[in-house]
């Protein structure tokens, strides 16, 4: 009974893990339009450049943050990091800039240039927001610790700016993982329903899940999209059609027919019906009043929730169940062949031992069947996004 549980875990976390690659895939196919992760590290570090520290220890908000934000990425540190000229709000942006080269960059601009003054003030803005008095320390260690206040305090602006991020992405999973709920018909409770029941298709998956847990985790791996450049939308079009043409081979019990809508929507005919009767019109009244309707709603919610969590996520608990199983299924082996050997001593157990000696004496005159091919590539998102 454990390990039947086990097993159904197996296959519906699987099931989740092929669809959040999936989700994965065109959100890396909408960040590659959109550029959303360069955007929000703009807004990110137009957050460190639009205020400083007057005279008095107050705050004051610059004149020209949009000036001040087109020098810093128009330094050598940054420039070099993108392609084209900088456009505020761009989709070419730079989704990732290293502390080292912020702090360059700054550092730089606070000694050269046209806005020297207004960047001596965010210079010294910035080592007050670090809270170590760096003036105090001799001329020439002063370069070095403002190099590493600013990198510090650019980090942890940086963290905030990743959970900005990781919201957007969380988001964009759910609506995504909800439109190809509704589209594939991806029902968690329908599943968890035949893999209970189906042994052959709880079987498959955990097969599946055994091969992509041992060699071809590397591979899986290394097939998520985590940045995002001019080869992404191919990169996530090749993923999708692996992962869809997986869940064809796997036999999932997913899609829509005619009967399925009839159920759901409750327009079957009535059970006493004559063969060929027409359905009953659909009505949205009828839909409402049918329970199947919103079992099927709750299904689908729950199927876009869990692929919310993201294909790293389901990996990661794709392989830790895997490890469980094959820690348990020797034991339960064990067990049984302690149960069998105390009841051989009559003949009802020799009996019982005879057809499995038979059975195994002839397996090898039959062809081998091949194990099940392909592997689930590893999931984003990268949000990290890039996903892709």
């Amino acid at each position: 009974m454990i390990l039947q549980l086990i097993d159904v875990m197996i296959g519906l976390s699987l099931v989740y893990l092929i669809f959040s690659t999936v989700a994965s895939a065109l959100a890396d196919l909408f960040e590659a339009t959109r550029g959303m992760r360069g955007r929000l590290l703009e807004r990110g570090i137009r957050t460190l450049l639009a205020r400083v520290v007057t005279g008095d220890g107050k705050l004051a908000p610059v004149q020209d943050p949009a000036a001040l934000l087109r020098a810093l990425y128009d330094s050598p540190s940054i420039y070099s990091l993108f392609r084209d000229d900088y456009e505020p709000g761009g989709r070419r942006l730079p989704s990732y800039i290293p502390a080292e080269r912020f702090a360059s960059a700054i550092l730089m601009l606070a000694e050269n240039g046209e806005l020297k003054q207004d960047f001596t003030r965010i210079r010294d803005t910035l080592l007050a927001f670090s809270g170590v008095d760096v003036a105090a320390l001799p001329p020439a260690q002063w370069l070095d610790a403002a190099h590493a206040q600013i990198v510090a305090y650019y980090n942890e602006t940086m963290d905030r700016v990743t959970g900005w991020y990781t919201r957007l992405v969380r988001w964009r999973l759910f609506i995504i993982g909800l439109l190809l709920a509704l589209v594939f018909n991806v029902d968690s409770i329908r599943l968890i329903r035949q893999l209970s029941e189906d042994d052959t298709l709880r079987q498959n998956l955990v097969s599946q899940a055994l091969i992509d847990h041992g060699d071809d985790g590397a591979l899986m791996a290394s097939s998520v999209v985590d940045t995002v450049d001019d080869d992404a939308v191919q990169r996530a079009q090749d993923q999708i059609n692996r992962q869809l043409a997986l869940v064809e081979s796997l036999g999932l019990p997913i899609g829509w027919t005619r009967a399925e809508w009839q159920r759901v929507s409750n327009t079957a005919p009535p059970a006493n019906a004559e063969p060929g009767t027409p359905p009953r019109r659909w009505s949205v009244g009828r839909l409402l009043a049918s329970g199947a309707a919103w079992s099927k709603l709750a299904g689908l919610l729950l199927t876009a929730c869990a692929l919310s969590f993201g294909a790293p996520f389901w990996f990661d608990l794709v392989n830790q169940l895997v490890k469980l199983r094959t820690s348990i299924k020797p034991d339960e082996r064990a067990r049984k062949d302690a149960a069998t050997a105390s009841s051989g001593g009559d003949g009802a157990g020799d009996a019982a031992l005879t057809p499995a000696v038979v059975r195994i004496e002839v397996a090898p005159t039959q062809a081998p069947v091949p194990p099940a091919s392909g592997g689930v590539p590893r999931g984003t998102a990268q949000p990290s996004g890039e996903p892709s």
